[in-house]
């Protein structure tokens, strides 16, 4: 008696469009997070050098130190900090603050500005996940993909980004 009971009640919830069809899809979803998602502590090698003082003033030493720890997002900031330097230097203006319009920035000498631009959205796109992935916690939405085929898409990115933020670089100082 009290197991019908009960099993009305259960069946009443399930079945209810407003409470028990939510209910039950995301504990579908939920379940299936769990499955294909694995643990999301990531365990690193130590560092290879052991009594090592990070430079302050060589940039390239912070990036391939920075690259080797696995630190991508101080990778990408660098990349950011040379390109705005580089065009500061060469169109007098910070990469922050070029022309929306392609009119605008050929009246402010900068043709190149959209593209640019797109590089910059870019880079702060890859900045972000790269924070996001070096902090304690990272939960990886892309949870239908394996750990290492998440990651290989990640470094993918970053790589890109790394890239074409280069290639900027390369073509404004012209070397």
């Amino acid at each position: 008696m009290i197991l019908d009971q009960w099993l009305a009640l259960v069946r009443q919830i399930v079945f209810e469009p407003t409470f028990g069809f939510p209910l039950i899809l995301s504990l579908a979803v939920l379940a299936a997070w769990v499955l294909w998602s694995p643990p999301t502590g990531e365990r690193r090698l130590p560092p290879l050098r052991r009594n090592w003082f990070e430079p302050e003033s060589d940039l390239t030493s912070q990036m391939y130190y920075a690259l080797m720890d696995g630190q991508y997002s101080r990778v990408i900031s660098a990349a950011a900090a040379r390109l705005d330097e580089t065009v500061r230097t060469k169109r007098g203006r910070s990469v922050y603050d070029l022309p929306w319009t392609r009119a605008g920035a050929f009246r402010a000498n900068v043709p190149e500005a959209p593209e640019l631009r797109r590089t910059l959205r870019q880079i702060i796109r890859a900045h972000a996940e790269s924070v996001e992935r070096e902090g304690r916690f990272f939960i990886r939405w892309r949870f239908w993909l394996s750990r290492e085929d998440d990651r290989a898409y990640y470094l993918a990115r970053v790589d890109d980004t790394i890239d074409r933020t280069a290639g900027w670089i390369r073509m404004l100082e012209g070397t």
